[in-house]
């Protein structure tokens, strides 16, 4: 089982106890106001000696007043977040054999107490630009502030956990990072198709399906996109998802009527569509909470239509 505690001053010295080893594959950049992803291979080996320079930096933050929320397994230190008084985030670590198990995300989530606690309104940080390290804040709700060399500075807003969405066609800069979103594990037999079919067919059809980028402040975080049936005078929303990382966050919403904007805006058939999953009850609620209404019910999907 996890604890979670404070750290006081003579435990700084325990992050060495941390295994931070990680593999980094691809990183992402920006340019001209566009988030590109690149294949960039190196490994961090553990700390590589830089242990007492991070010890260095917490006792200074602890002795100014800021503060360090630890992760425990069995009394051992597996990961810690340290927020400085200005509640900028200093430095979030997690144990190679720890991570994506939620750590991270509720470490984050006792500094977002605290900065509130002290009357901020937003939390600061500069983060490496490791594709995984930029998904993780931007999922925890950080929004771009600018790149500067290799880290890239952003913030995160404690009293708006919804940020806007836009659609943007597909290109050469979003299609790689948009073949690789994913579902929840539970939802891939709701979403069978994967986002890589999706853009290829997007990419070798002149007609259909017209396929839209889901993006907040320009990072990829889903796919949605609509088919023209010119045989029963309909435009069918498909496909639909937004990334594992990116649920909850009231994105799908924004998303869908974004969706139904472009299509009324381009197109004169007379009826919008959609159809799910019979065992997708996220779908029907969000589908349902939009003013689309049930036409017909099949073996294994639900058929709705909107008002």
């Amino acid at each position: 089982m996890i604890n979670y505690r404070l750290l006081d001053l003579k435990e700084c010295k325990l992050i060495s106890d941390i295994d931070r080893r990680e593999s980094i594959f691809s990183t992402w950049s920006i340019e001209d106001g566009k988030w590109i992803l690149k294949y960039e291979h190196f490994e961090i080996f553990d700390w590589e000696g830089s242990e007492q320079r991070y010890v260095s930096i917490l006792e200074n933050i602890l002795s100014t007043h800021g503060k360090i929320f630890g992760a425990f397994d069995s009394g051992r230190l597996i990961g810690f977040a340290a927020l400085e008084k200005d509640s900028k985030l200093q430095a979030i670590f997690i144990d190679v054999n720890y991570r994506n198990k939620g750590i991270g995300t509720k470490l984050l989530s006792f500094c977002k107490i605290q900065a509130r606690c002290w009357g901020a309104k937003k939390i600061y940080l500069s983060s490496d630009n490791s594709e995984a390290c930029i998904k993780f804040f931007l999922s925890q709700g950080a929004r771009l502030v600018e790149q500067h060399n290799k880290k890239i500075n952003l913030k995160i807003n404690l009293f708006n956990f919804y940020p806007e969405v836009n659609l943007s066609p597909i290109d050469s800069y979003n299609w790689k990072p948009l073949s690789n979103l994913t579902v929840k594990p539970e939802q891939k037999k709701l979403y069978p198709i994967s986002n890589l079919s999706w853009l290829t067919i997007n990419s070798t059809n002149d007609t259909t399906p017209t396929i839209f980028s889901v993006e907040i402040d320009g990072y990829p975080v889903g796919i949605i996109g609509y088919i023209n049936e010119e045989d029963d005078n309909s435009n069918w929303i498909n496909p639909f998802m937004i990334d594992k990382s990116f649920q909850n966050k009231k994105l799908g919403g924004k998303a869908l009527k974004a969706i139904i904007e472009i299509i009324k805006n381009s197109d004169s058939l007379s009826s919008i569509k959609v159809n799910y999953n019979k065992n997708n009850i996220i779908a029907e609620s969000l589908y349902l909470k939009h003013n689309f209404y049930p036409i017909l019910e099949g073996s294994t999907h639900k058929y709705c239509e909107l008002l």
